[in-house]
């Protein structure tokens, strides 16, 4: 799947309404009346451009498909028919018959898309499930203060090239939508949404795991180098679907010495080391009696709009001034039972999302979402997901800059939609009047 991005959203959406109104000109009066035809067109214009933003503000610009039709389409519709009204437009029984017929497909088609969106919530595609025993998992971490970084021997393997005959791709997508403002690239105190979905062969991803960060790209050339920092966790988290989406990918929670939810730490700095912290895809099998936490629908203070964990996830407890010791979940050794995912899994079930938050610091910098694609299937003898030396899959980086700078920006704010909707009103409202005045349309 090609995510689409804002631009293409909202010249596709405009589109759309004009094809709407060209289509209902059509049915309506054959296309007899060129003027009216014409601010009908003008009117299905910016009336898809209006639905754009009404598309982008529902979704965070960050949902693309058949739903997003929708708000182009019903908008043109009310404005064509407003426009139609108003100019006393004089239409035949027939078409008005066959705007009848037309609505009432439209509905029936709108029911079955949300039927259809609808069906992976109510029916999840769980895949298979399969067991592996993992060497690694850290009974207790240490952590030291500090910038975070990996070393030069450490990026050497992971950048090495991927020897896998699996092939995962990696389509990321990221907006910063804060109504009334879109933004391509966010201003210090923004968030940015981003949305990664996961593409799978015909060959299974069998033991999925993921690992992501986000660090300042020193140099901007878009992957990392060794030294360059990683953001420190409270600035950003994975925010995986909901609890009944089916979908099983499960982060690292830490509680404070008051068993009070602190932070989902994907990144961790530790007296030995950096550690990128994986996400499994994988299925909660630890007993009641290792039910330290559940931790679905509490709150993690990672950026200040905070993180609501969707499910019960990998559960850590603080026992001393920074030192944590891993609660619940498998224990180093036992089995971890993971969901295949492949090319048939829906896509739900291959996505996760997330949120980055702009702190001062981060200002008039160039940053970059870093993406880690790995399968335990693919590392005999060597089990350990938190291995920071492993070579993955497929590894994907997102930049975005904060702030100034050179890099293309797509800023759209209330004046600039204001100023579309009265320059749309103002054409559409000469075009009348001109037409009018040389008597070729009436108005009474």
């Amino acid at each position: 799947m090609i995510l689409l991005s804002l631009v293409e959203q909202i010249l596709l959406l405009a589109v759309v309404g004009l094809l709407t109104a060209m289509i209902l000109a059509g049915v309506l009066f054959r296309f007899k009346q060129k003027w009216v035809t014409i601010t009908l067109l003008l009117g299905g214009l910016f009336s898809g451009m209006l639905g754009a933003l009404v598309w982008i503000f529902a979704t965070n610009g960050l949902e693309d498909g058949p739903l997003m039709i929708i708000p182009p389409v019903v908008i043109t519709l009310i404005c064509s028919f407003i426009i139609v009204k108003y100019l006393k437009v004089k239409v035949s029984k027939k078409g008005i018959f066959k705007v009848r017929n037309l609505s009432f497909v439209f509905i029936i088609s709108l029911v079955f898309l949300m039927a259809i969106s609808m069906l992976p919530l109510a029916h999840p595609d769980a895949g298979v499930k399969n067991g592996i025993n993992i060497k690694g998992t850290p009974d207790e971490l240490r952590v030291s203060s500090g910038d975070m970084f990996l070393t030069e021997d450490q990026v050497e393997k992971i950048m090495d090239p991927s020897t896998s005959s699996l092939d995962i791709g990696i389509d990321v997508q990221s907006s910063s939508v804060k109504f009334p403002r879109i933004l391509a690239n966010p201003q210090v105190g923004d968030t940015i949404d981003f949305e990664i979905v996961f593409s799978v062969s015909d060959e299974s991803w069998v033991y999925p795991y993921v690992k992501f960060c986000v660090f300042h790209d020193a140099d901007g050339d878009e992957t990392y180098d060794a030294g360059e920092t990683l953001w420190q966790t409270a600035d950003f988290c994975i925010n995986e679907p909901g609890s009944g989406s089916g979908s099983f990918w499960r982060t690292h929670l830490w509680y404070d010495l008051d068993d009070e939810p602190w932070h989902q730490m994907s990144v961790v700095g530790t007296t030995e080391g950096t550690l990128i912290m994986p996400v499994f895809n994988l299925e909660t099998n630890w007993g009641a009696e290792d039910d330290y936490m559940d931790d679905q629908d509490k709150y993690f203070l990672n950026t200040p709009d905070e993180h609501r964990s969707p499910r019960d996830q990998l559960s850590w407890e603080q026992t001393g001034p920074g030192e944590w010791v891993f609660r619940e979940g498998p224990d180093q050794g036992s089995w971890y039972w993971f969901r295949e995912l492949t090319s048939s899994s829906q896509e739900h079930l291959r996505t996760l999302y997330g949120r980055v938050y702009c702190d001062t610091w981060t200002n008039d910098k160039d940053h970059c979402l870093w993406i880690q694609v790995f399968d335990m299937n693919q590392q005999v003898g060597d089990e350990d997901p938190y291995d920071m030396s492993l070579t993955p899959i497929n590894q994907a980086f997102k930049q975005f800059h904060v702030g100034g700078g050179e890099l293309p920006v797509i800023s759209i704010d209330v004046v600039t939609w204001v100023s579309t909707m009265i320059l749309g009103v103002a054409t559409a409202g000469a075009t009348v009047t001109a037409a009018s005045k040389f008597n070729i349309i009436k108005i009474v």
